[in-house]
Order: C-alpha cells, then sequence, then structure tokens
C-alpha cells in the first residue's frame, strides 16, 4: 500500500493522529506503516465523517492513530511487513539525514 500523508498531529488524549490518502492498495487496521521518520502500526483508522473504519481502499483519505512521532506533510506512506522492519528503515533514514546534515 502507497499513501500520502495530508496532515498529522499529536492529540493529548489520543496521540498521533495522521491524515493519510491512500493511493495505491487496501490499508487495514493493524497494518505496519512507516511515514518519513515516523513509523508504528495502525492501532484506529477513521474515515471523513470520524465513523470507526477495519479497512480503506484507493482514493481514501483516513485518520489513523499508531505512529510513534509525528510525520511531515506530503511524507509517503509504506505498509511494511513488521515492526523490525519498519525500525530498520526507519534507522537508515535518520542515519542518511545525519549525514546530509553533516555535510
Amino acid at each position: 500500500m502507497i499513501g500520502t500523508v495530508i496532515e498529522a498531529e499529536r492529540d493529548r488524549s489520543r496521540g498521533v493522529i495522521a491524515t493519510i490518502l491512500v493511493q495505491n492498495g487496501t490499508l487495514h487496521v493493524g497494518d505496519t506503516l512507516i511515514a518519513g521518520l515516523a513509523h508504528g502500526r495502525i492501532r484506529a483508522m477513521f474515515d471523513f465523517y470520524g465513523n470507526n473504519i477495519e479497512e480503506a481502499g484507493p482514493s481514501t483519505p483516513v485518520s489513523v492513530m499508531g505512529l510513534n512521532d509525528v510525520p511531515s506533510a506530503g511524507d509517503l506512506i509504506r505498509v511494511v511487513e513488521s515492526d523490525k522492519e519498519a525500525r530498520i528503515i526507519v534507522a537508515e533514514r535518520e542515519e542518511k539525514l545525519k549525514d546530509a546534515l553533516q555535510r
């Protein structure tokens, strides 16, 4: 599944909430995803009206809960197989960013 972050915020009671647009594939509650330097497992997903949903298909804007950090608007979303894989990919991205900033 591929998508794009439209907006994201940190809510005091619910944690990080990211609104994303699903572009390709289907997103399910329980999927592990990467968004820029943020990653996590989707704990809950809401449609445009705030209704709790279990899956979202292409061209569907949804709000998701479960990311460890607030992603930036425009970040690409990618579903990965496991949380371990997500942490490895994010660590590599952080290392590349750190190297680029040191130059």
